[in-house]
């Protein structure tokens, strides 16, 4: 991450940036990246140690904080003892987060059916969060304006338990007259609908955001805009009294979705 965004404010774009969350994937994992030319060779060695795929290869804190280009400028820093404040991090990650990681990979890539345990919601962090609502988020700043002008998503908080919260929305979205696909490991749900306007395509997936709070996102994945909206503004109409705030948040939320 700090690599990332190092990258960025040197460059004003991002190392990793494709069109497809698939072939996104594909480049993170292979550290598939160039740099542009006014990159200096010292910073450049400097991001190859940091842009690393495999993390017990990866540059240490301590070993950046010992850069050259890191403390240019200053003999002393350079020289300084550095206490490493990450050595008592696991670098090794568990074999839930190694599940999830492919799981959740390989469901982009088309091949995400293969059941594995339930062990709650993908936990959302402050960062996400902000990220998720387009705040200040940087992937945002270095969009075009035409990009910012359409909303892909809607969120929405809600105290139910996640299993009562994918119990309920299955249960609305099927009566709604919806197909639907539910993946119970990553809490997700795709759902489609046939519209006068053709299939529309429904993605709603849950985050952990504390132990009794967790937000929904809902996102088309397909078909027909103005039909997506109209089914987005009956479905919150219908479960505005799981959301949080009940129905003055429901409306908040479609007529934030509607208004770009």
């Amino acid at each position: 991450s700090m690599g990332v965004i190092l990258y960025v404010l040197l460059a004003g774009f991002l190392p990793f940036d494709e069109p497809t969350m698939s072939a996104l994937f594909r480049k993170i994992q292979r550290a598939e990246f160039s740099y542009p030319r006014w990159f200096s060779d010292e910073v450049r060695e400097l991001l190859d140690a940091i842009l690393v795929a495999d993390p017990t290869t990866r540059c240490t804190l301590a070993q950046i904080r010992q850069n050259a280009w890191f403390v240019a400028g200053d003999d002393a820093l350079l020289s300084a003892p550095v206490e490493d404040s990450t050595a008592n991090i696991p670098m090794t990650p568990s074999m839930a987060d190694m599940e999830a990681a492919i799981t959740e990979g390989a469901e982009e890539l088309g091949g995400g059916d293969t059941p594995r345990v339930a062990e709650g919601p993908k936990a959302m962090n402050a960062f996400d969060l902000i990220n998720n609502t387009g705040g200040l988020a940087l992937n945002n700043m270095l969009q075009a304006n035409a990009e910012r002008q359409v909303k892909r998503t809607t969120q929405f908080v809600t105290e139910l338990a996640p299993s009562d919260v994918i119990e309920r929305l299955s249960g609305v979205l099927t009566d709604m007259g919806c197909e639907l696909r539910i993946f119970d490991a990553t809490f997700k749900i795709k759902a489609s609908l046939q519209t006068p306007s053709g299939m529309i395509g429904i993605i709603m997936q849950l985050y952990s955001l504390a132990p009794q709070l967790h937000l929904v996102e809902m996102r088309r994945g397909k078909g027909d805009l103005i039909a997506f909206n109209g089914f987005r503004t009956t479905l919150l109409s219908r479960i505005e009294d799981m959301i949080s705030g009940g129905g003055a948040a429901a409306a908040a939320a479609a007529a934030a979705a509607s208004s770009t």
